[in-house]
C-alpha cells in the first residue's frame, strides 16, 4: 500500500500483470528476488548495454572493486535502490539487472522485459534506465521514515546518473510517474529515459 499509494512506485506483477488505477504496476520486489543467473560482463554484450552499464556504474561511484564505494548515500541497505536496463533487439525488448560489484548485467526473462516495456510505454530504440527500490528492506530497519530515505536514495542515484551522463555527452529524458496514469515525454531514438519515483 505504501509503495503503491504514497510513492506511486513502479510496481508490477510478474505473474498476473494486474492493472491498478489505469496503470500497470510491476512487482519489482518479486522480480529482484528471483533465482538469477550469474552476471555477464557488459563488454561481451550489445554496445548499448555496455554504455548503459557504464553510466549506472559511474552514477553509483563503483570505480574500483572494493564494495560499498559509491557516491550515492545509503539508508542502511547495501543497495537501497537497484537499476534495471531496458534495451531492444529489433522490436524485441530486453531487460537486464545491473550487477554493480562486477560492472555487469544479469539477463531477465523475455516475458518480464515485455511487461516493463508495456508499463513504461517504451518504444523500440528507446533505451531506459529504471531505478527501483526494495522498499521493505529500509522500512524494516527505519519504520515509515524509511519511505523518505528510499526516495532520497533514488534521488541521489538519479541525480548522479544525470550529471555523469551529461559529462559523458549522453542525452537524457526524464520519465516520471506523476499520478495514477503514466505520463512520459516524447523521446527520440537512442535517448536514455530515466524512470523515477515521485511523491504526490
Amino acid at each position: 500500500m505504501i509503495a503503491e499509494h504514497a510513492l506511486q512506485l513502479w510496481k508490477y506483477s510478474v505473474s498476473e500483470g494486474l492493472p491498478q488505477n489505469d496503470c500497470t504496476f510491476v512487482d519489482f520486489e518479486r522480480l529482484l528476488h528471483l533465482e538469477l543467473a550469474a552476471p555477464e560482463a557488459a563488454r561481451d554484450l550489445d554496445p548499448v548495454v555496455c554504455a548503459l552499464v557504464h553510466l549506472v556504474v559511474g552514477a553509483y561511484g563503483f570505480s574500483d572493486s572494493r564494495p560499498g564505494k559509491r557516491r550515492a548515500p545509503s539508508a542502511g541497505a547495501r543497495y537501497p535502490v537497484e537499476c534495471l536496463l531496458l534495451t531492444w533487439h529489433g522490436r524485441t525488448p530486453r531487460l537486464w539487472l545491473v550487477s554493480l560489484t562486477c560492472a555487469g548485467v544479469i539477463p531477465m526473462r523475455e516475458a518480464y522485459a515485455a511487461q516493463v516495456a508495456r508499463a513504461t510505454h517504451a518504444q523500440p530504440g528507446e533505451s531506459s534506465v529504471i531505478v527501483v527500490a526494495s522498499l521493505w528492506k529500509t522500512i524494516e530497519r527505519y519504520g515509515l521514515a524509511g519511505v523518505r530515505y528510499t526516495v532520497y536514495d533514488a534521488g541521489h542515484v538519479l541525480s548522479n546518473l544525470a550529471e555523469f551522463a551529461h559529462d559523458e555527452g549522453t542525452r537524457l529524458g526524464l520519465g516520471l510517474q506523476c499520478s495514477a496514469r503514466s505520463v512520459f515525454r516524447e523521446l527520440s531514438s537512442n535517448v536514455v529515459a530515466l524512470y523515477a519515483l515521485r511523491v504526490d
